[in-house]
């Protein structure tokens, strides 16, 4: 190791890039299925297409409430998939990537996130053969952790860039008083 006292989160963020094109690689050397992890984004689409080169595709998307349009640009990803994902990830003690040990990250890569798929419409066709409606459970949110939520991802740069770090302190606190909230309903 060559720099230990690296945070692991930062060398996730340096080593991305060459983690795709791995996987990209895995990909085009399977013979007939490729099972693609959720987390792709539409950035990656083309290339992960190019990878299976023809082959049958299917894009798995959450079912979710309805939401209208909170944020400042076209976005699939609503704030209850927002808060349902944010949940799943401060209820793992222990994760290789992201776990409730570090929520402020959880939270940034979670905007991030889901910055990535703005403009995205899953209305109209996709690059996919079939679009798969998965129901995950995905309830409704208090008004004020939708509002946080949208105030977060309208605050978050451009580019997988981190949002200020009172952003992130909004939204994972708005986060938690919903945990409260849904643990007393």
């Amino acid at each position: 190791m060559k720099h230990p006292e690296t945070p692991f989160h930062d060398v996730i963020d340096i080593i991305r890039p060459l983690a795709d094109a791995e996987y990209l690689s895995r990909i085009r050397d399977h013979s007939s299925y490729a099972y693609l992890d959720r987390n792709n984004t539409p950035d990656v689409w083309p290339s992960i297409l190019h990878a299976i080169m023809g082959r049958p595709s299917v894009l798995l998307v959450p079912e979710q409430p309805a939401f209208g349009h909170p944020y400042s640009r076209p976005n699939p990803i609503s704030p209850h998939l927002f808060f349902h994902c944010a949940t799943r990830i401060f209820q793992r003690p222990i994760h290789s990537c992201l776990s409730g040990a570090d929520k402020p990250k959880a939270i940034e890569v979670l905007l991030k996130f889901t910055r990535l798929y703005d403009h995205c419409d899953l209305s109209k066709p996709t690059p996919f053969n079939d679009l798969l409606h998965v129901d995950y459970g995905i309830g409704n949110i208090s008004d004020s952790t939708f509002d946080a939520i949208a105030r977060g991802v309208n605050a978050t740069p451009d580019g997988f860039k981190p949002p200020a770090r009172e952003v992130i302190e909004e939204v994972m606190e708005a986060c938690d008083r919903e945990v409260m909230l849904k643990l007393y309903e």
